[in-house]
């Protein structure tokens, strides 16, 4: 299955500190990750940005498979988080930061399931500040672009906006003769129309309070 996913989160937001707390983890993590996260004690990860990891996961893997199942709903402990490895972290000219510099803490590969049968790859950058996770078909791939940047308010709208114009500015570079429109499907999917027709080019973007982010594959180019 090809698709794409990805999610990103402010770890400065006020609800942040809840989800060390047991009534929120437990509505997210399954009982194997909860001992997932007691094998990779050799990160310097807590368990409250663990929890948010795995969120970030959770979502950009519901994200990746609900692009070819408009029936799926969201149920966190149903898509399980099978492995988590730290990886060096080498600067990816298909990432584009803007408005800050990026000091990673931890940049972590692994797999992901949805009902024990669906298989997925994930890739998370850790911050001080933000958790930034894409989810793609393959572990690796030269056409996958990724950017992120923080923003000055975080009003929806303002979010909404201002993400949409993050990625347009890179796919017009990418499209540089192009007419382009971002639309949303009937499923709330977002699709790349090129000069009035459908790309085969993949799309995703996430905000988080004064955070936006956004991925995209060209399928075609497979």
């Amino acid at each position: 299955m090809t698709s794409i996913g990805n999610d990103i989160v402010s770890l400065k937001s006020e609800r942040s500190g809840r989800f060390a707390q047991k009534e929120y983890y437990s509505k997210i993590l399954s009982p194997y990750e909860e001992a997932l996260y007691h094998r990779i004690q050799s990160l310097p990860l807590s368990f409250k940005d663990y929890v948010w990891l795995l969120w970030t996961i959770k979502e950009s893997v519901f994200k990746f498979y609900k692009r070819n199942n408009s029936e799926l709903l969201f149920h966190p402990q149903k898509i399980v988080v099978k492995n988590i490895n730290e990886q060096k972290f080498i600067p990816d000219k298909n990432l584009a930061v803007e408005g800050f510099v990026l000091n990673e803490k931890l940049y972590l590969k692994g797999t992901a399931d949805l009902n024990d049968n669906l298989h997925v790859f994930f890739s998370s950058i850790l911050t001080e500040d933000f958790i930034f996770t894409i989810t793609s078909s393959s572990e690796n791939s030269e056409n996958l672009f990724s950017g992120i940047k923080q923003i000055k308010n975080s009003d929806y709208s303002i979010q909404s906006s201002a993400v949409r114009n993050f990625i347009m500015n890179k796919l017009q570079s990418v499209f540089p003769l192009s007419f382009l429109e971002i639309k949303k499907n009937n499923e709330g999917i977002p699709v790349l129309i090129k000069d009035g027709r459908p790309s085969g080019l993949l799309i995703s973007f996430s905000h988080h309070e004064r955070w936006i982010a956004y991925s995209f594959e060209n399928a075609s180019n497979k």
